[in-house]
């Protein structure tokens, strides 16, 4: 039966796990017994209503034991699913929350490296082998119930089930760093063969780089296999030499036990008895060696994982501020990259009244991407403050800011889902009024009419199938959903054509008109010529602030910004989205 849901986690569930282990395993001394009484009446006394109604107390037995099993798989399941979906959204919620700056401490490969170990927890929390964990502690009582019979036999089963159980340790030992390289070697694997069949196509065959990354291929391979052919052949081992174990253990028990039938301490029933008892007993043993190597690689994904969830997180609650002017204040701000030489910046202090437009300007490299995280708070300022308003940014909820400030960042990137989910991304409420008014604000309108779906119109790997000029109009729009006071663009008009550039023109001029307070990180000519201020971050370590002289001693409410295409001398004011005015002016 296909199941609509997985079932629900209940509480008491381990308590009921246990008492469930436990009659199945009380239940699984039918067989045993049932042999042992065979033996030794009916055999005999001869009568058959003796062996009927032992065959059929065994049955019922048996019965009862599958249902039982099969209520305990369902509860172990439930167990499973509450344990990794817990752990899961446990770590997951700490990697989009970790503080900016410990993440960046922490490389690519390893973030990827840890949150891959939910996959080896959720394998050595499978239900079976939740099932096999808590059969362990009854191999015990099987022992126990085996020296009521002989205690000899008994000292047999437990030196055997000692062996079993340090061969598994063993087994665990010799194959642990061998899973951990695999795992590795496996995520190269991934992330090769993700690079050449998403972004690294055009390259690989632009540049005959297919020589290359085959010959990475087959080196991954051997790797691989060579990995892979060592740890089955140790498995390999363990489980032959577990065979020899049970089956070693089967001829001491049935030689000793011999013996002392012959001296009459013991009958042929008992024997019998016993030998299926302790065979029984090792059964559990001999699995947790099998699930051992899962339950190592668990192991150490967990403490990774522990490590990752107890890292400093972004501040979940602060100050919630009633409203935000959009005024802006940076006072000796520092921010430098750990084992970097030098700062990026440094004693970068500027105040901003709201209605002010800001260029920053740089060489790649110089630190403008990391002043515009700095501005979103997803970086901490190594030393400084931003005010927002008279408040330190490191005060105010991350929430509450990123309502306030329009962010399009210089690559943006994008979820999977639909047109629609990406601009509303992290916006609550929205009319469908304002959203068409948002589509064509940001120059999406033909690129959404002419797509089959529209606003659903799915996304996916990052929207790396659509042109740039196409990706960066939706990031514009989704900054624009939030309607922000602070409005921190990083190259906005980047990768833009003339359409698009005049897109850009008009938002910042219909903002700028309502008093928002811009942040441009540019080297865009028109935005250049309309600033009321410029950062150059070129100049180190102190950047160099300057004032536009046409703006000195206005309050910024006439600023326009030039046209694409002019020569620069501001004649060309963009109107605001909507207005009756052509917008860029006469083309």
């Amino acid at each position: 039966r296909i199941m609509t849901r997985p079932p629900e986690a209940k509480p008491m569930l381990g308590i009921e796990l246990l008492l469930g282990s436990f009659l199945i395993n009380i239940l699984g001394l039918a067989v045993s017994v049932f042999v042992i009484q065979v033996m030794n009446r009916y055999l005999s006394h001869g009568i058959d209503g003796t062996l009927v109604t032992l065959s059929v107390g065994t049955m019922l037995a048996v019965i009862l034991e599958f249902c039982f099993r099969t209520v305990r798989i369902r509860l172990a399941n439930c167990a499973s699913i509450a344990i990794n979906s817990k752990l899961g959204e446990r770590s997951f919620s700490a990697l989009i929350n970790i503080r900016g700056q410990i993440l960046l401490n922490i490389p690519a490969r390893i973030r990827t490296e840890i949150l891959q170990g939910l996959e080896a927890v959720q394998q050595a929390t499978s239900a079976n082998n939740i099932i096999s964990i808590m059969d362990v502690p009854f191999a015990f009582l099987y022992v126990f119930f085996i020296f009521l019979i002989s205690p000899a036999i008994s000292f047999i089963s437990t030196v055997f089930i000692v062996i079993a159980f340090l061969v598994g340790l063993w087994t665990v030992r010799v194959t642990q760093g061998g899973s951990a390289e695999l795992a590795r070697e496996l995520n190269n694997r991934r992330n090769l063969i993700h690079m050449a069949t998403t972004g690294g196509v055009d390259t690989i065959r632009a540049f005959d780089g297919q020589p290359f990354l085959t010959t990475v291929w087959r080196n991954l391979q051997n790797k691989i296999q060579h990995i892979t052919y060592l740890l089955q052949n140790d498995q390999g081992k363990s489980q032959n030499v577990l065979q020899v174990i049970n089956a070693t253990m089967t001829v001491f028990i049935i030689a000793i036990g011999a013996k002392l039938v012959v001296m009459g301490s013991l009958n042929i029933g008992a024997l019998m008895g016993a030998n299926m008892l302790a065979t029984r007993a090792l059964m559990p043993i001999a699995r947790l060696a099998q699930i051992g190597q899962s339950l190592a690689r668990s192991r150490t994904a967990l403490q990774q994982l522990e490590k990752f969830n107890s890292m400093p997180v972004e501040l979940q609650k602060g100050t919630d501020p009633k409203t935000y002017e959009g005024d802006l204040e940076l006072v000796d701000l520092h921010y430098g990259y750990p084992n970097s030489a030098g700062p990026l910046f440094e004693g970068l202090s500027l105040k901003l009244p709201h209605g002010s437009i800001v260029a920053v300007v740089g060489h790649n490299g110089s630190g403008k991407t990391t002043l515009a995280r700095l501005l979103m708070g997803l970086l901490d300022p190594t030393r400084g403050r931003i005010l927002a308003d008279g408040v330190d940014l490191r005060q105010i909820s991350p929430w509450w800011w990123r309502q306030h400030v329009s962010y399009l960042p210089q690559e943006p990137t994008f979820i999977d889902g639909t047109l629609k989910d990406n601009i509303l991304l992290g916006t609550e409420k929205m009319t469908k009024e304002r959203l068409d008014a948002i589509i064509i604000a940001s120059g999406l309108k033909t690129w959404v009419d002419n797509s089959a779906r529209g606003l659903e119109e799915p996304i996916f790997a990052n929207a790396h199938e659509l042109a740039l000029g196409i990706r960066r109009r939706i990031a514009l729009a989704r900054a624009l959903a939030t309607d922000g006071r602070l409005l921190v663009f990083d190259e906005p008009t980047e990768g833009l054509d003339f359409e698009g550039q005049k897109a850009v023109y008009a938002v910042l001029g219909h903002k700028l008109k309502q008093g928002c307070t811009v942040i441009c990180f540019s080297h865009d000519p028109g935005i250049l010529k309309n600033a009321h201020y410029l950062i150059d971050l070129n100049f180190k370590p102190i950047p160099r602030i300057g004032m536009n002289k046409q703006f000195s001693g206005t309050d910024g409410k006439e600023t326009g910004l030039a046209n694409p295409g002019t020569n620069g001398d501001g004649g060309n004011i963009l109107p605001a989205p909507g207005d009756d005015k052509n917008v860029g002016g006469e083309q």
